[in-house]
C-alpha cells in the first residue's frame, strides 16, 4: 500500500530523523508500528543504515524520484564506509539495504556492517542545541543532522556549541535508541528547556577535531572516485616516502605503530590496543580494514596534512640506483687508470633491506684489482682486493 504523504527532507538530515518525522505524521500509536508499516519488520532500533530501504521507496507516493542511492549517500554516512570495503562487500550491503536479508544471509552479515560503524559513528543520537532552535525557526521542526553523529565530534562546526545526547539540566536521555523515539520539542521529557552551551577558548584540540571531520566529509562526498585499493596503494606510497617500507618492500610495522602511538593522532585512539595479531599479520588487509577505520583515518593524518592530500598526491615508489649506473673509477691508487671512470660492469646486491645496505664490486682489467663498495648510498666505505 502506498503512503499518502512523506515529509520533505532537510539539508544533511539523518535518515533515522526522516523516518521518525514520518512516524509523527502517520498517526501510528508506536514507532514500532510505523517501522512495520514501512519495512515489514518489528525492530525499531535507531541503526545508522536501516535495511530494506527499497520497501520504503516502493511505498512512497506516486511520481517520486527517490532512489536507494539518494537515501544512502545523502542521508546516511554509508559513502564513507563504502570507500573502505571491497566491491563484493558493497554489493552484499546494497542488497541488504534495499530489501533486507536475502536467502542465505544471516544476522551475522548484518551485524558485520553495524560493527564497522562503531569506531566512527556515535552509538547515541546527538544534537546541537543552537541548531535545534535554528531548525525550528527555519523549518518549523527539529531534525537530526548527519554531521553531528560522528563519535569524536563534541562541538558543532557551525555554532561552536557543545553537542548533547542528554538534558544538560537533569541528565535525562533526549532520545531512546531502542524504541526509536527522537526529539520533537526543545525540551527533555522532564520539561526542561534545552540550553545552549557555547564553547569558549577553543584551541588546537578543537581545530584537530574539525579538521578530522572535514576529512570524513571529503571521503564521504568522493566515495564514487575512491576505492579501498586506491587507499591501500596510497598508504604504501606514503609509508615508503616516510621510510616505513624497506628496500625489499617490507613494512616496518613495529616502528610505524610505535611512532604513531606516540603522536598526537595516536593519542586519540583511546583504550585501543594496536600491538595485536591484526597489526602484525593483517595490516592493510582490504577485507577487514573497515573494522579499523578510525585507526587508518588517523594514520592518514600522521602521514599527511589531510585526506585530500593523502589520496591526490602521487608519490613514485622508486629509488635511485645505489652508487649509480657507471662507468666507475678504479679504487687502486697504484693503477695507471686510478680515478678514471672507465669500468662499465659491476656486481651489486642488497645486504640489509631495512637499513639500505648494499655490496658492489667491479674489476679493473688494467690492474686486475676489484674495487669493493659496501654501505648505503649516503654512508659507505671503499676497499680493494686482488681480482
Amino acid at each position: 500500500m502506498k503512503l499518502i504523504s512523506f515529509p520533505e527532507m532537510f539539508p544533511d538530515e539523518d535518515l533515522r530523523s526522516i523516518l521518525y518525522r514520518y512516524h509523527v505524521r502517520s498517526g501510528n500509536a508506536t514507532y514500532k508500528e510505523t517501522r512495520y508499516q514501512i519495512f515489514g519488520i518489528n525492530s525499531c532500533a535507531l541503526i545508522p543504515f536501516p535495511r530494506g530501504i527499497g520497501h520504503l521507496i516502493d511505498k512512497l507516493p506516486i511520481n517520486n524520484n527517490f532512489t536507494l542511492e539518494y537515501f544512502l549517500y545523502k542521508h546516511t554516512w554509508y559513502g564513507l564506509f563504502k570507500a573502505f570495503i571491497t566491491s563484493t562487500r558493497h554489493k552484499q550491503n546494497y542488497q541488504l539495504f534495499k530489501y533486507g536479508l536475502l536467502e542465505g544471509q544471516t544476522n551475522k552479515h548484518k551485524g558485520r556492517i553495524y560493527a564497522s560503524t562503531r569506531s566512527i559513528l556515535s552509538s547515541v543520537v546527538k544534537y546541537c542545541p543552537a541548531c535545534i532552535y535554528d531548525d525550528i525557526h527555519t523549518f518549523g521542526e527539529i531534525y537530526v543532522h548527519r554531521e553531528h553523529q560522528v563519535s569524536f565530534l563534541v562541538t558543532c562546526d557551525r555554532h561552536s556549541a557543545r553537542l548533547i545526547s542528554k538534558c544538560p539540566i537533569c541528565n535525562t536521555n533526549l532520545t531512546n535508541e531502542k524504541t526509536g523515539i527522537l526529539l520533537k520539542r526543545p525540551m527533555c521529557r522532564n520539561g526542561h528547556t534545552i540550553p545552549i552551551e557555547y564553547q569558549k577558548n577553543m584551541g588546537t584540540e578543537y581545530k584537530l577535531e574539525i579538521s578530522l571531520l572535514h576529512d570524513l566529509l571529503y571521503l564521504r562526498e568522493n566515495h564514487h572516485y575512491i576505492t579501498i585499493d586506491d587507499i591501500i596503494f596510497r598508504f604504501k606510497e606514503h609509508l615508503f616516502e616516510k621510510g616505513y617500507i624497506t628496500m625489499k618492500g617490507e613494512i616496518q610495522k613495529k616502528n610505524l605503530i610505535s611512532d604513531f602511538i606516540n603522536s598526537k593522532f595516536g593519542l586519540l585512539l583511546k583504550n585501543k590496543e594496536l600491538d595485536n595479531v591484526y597489526f602484525k599479520s593483517r595490516f592493510l588487509d582490504r577485507e577487514i580494514m573497515v573494522k579499523y577505520m578510525d585507526f587508518y583515518l588517523l594514520l592518514v593524518r600522521f602521514l599527511c596534512d589531510s585526506f585530500k592530500d593523502f589520496i591526490s598526491r602521487k608519490i613514485p615508489i622508486s629509488i635511485d640506483i645505489p652508487f649509480g649506473t657507471g662507468p666507475w673509477k678504479c679504487g687502486n691508487p697504484n693503477c695507471e687508470n686510478y680515478e678514471v671512470p672507465l669500468i662499465s660492469i659491476c656486481k651489486r646486491h642488497l645486504v640489509n633491506g631495512r637499513r639500505g645496505i648494499y655490496h658492489m664490486e667491479f674489476l679493473c682489467i688494467t690492474c686486475d684489482y676489484n674495487t669493493v663498495i659496501e654501505g648505503s648510498p649516503t654512508s659507505y666505505r671503499i676497499r680493494i682486493k686482488k681480482g
